[in-house]
């Protein structure tokens, strides 16, 4: 945002990547291409949760 304008609204993985202008490009830095080599998506992460790890499931 800049000047109350919302220059870019997208993924941060695409924002990274094709920055929508010079003014956006300058905001992510020189370091962009780094940055997006340590995005980690949520769903690469993420892990059933096991039984008896006090979910709801087991409070019943």
């Amino acid at each position: 945002m800049r000047d109350g304008r919302l220059h870019q609204y997208d993924t941060p993985q695409e924002i990274l990547a094709r920055p929508v202008n010079e003014f956006v490009e300058s905001f992510l830095g020189p370091d962009r291409a780094i940055k997006r080599l340590s995005l980690i998506a949520v769903s690469m992460i993420m892990t059933a949760p096991e039984p008896g790890n006090g979910d709801a499931e087991d409070r019943r």
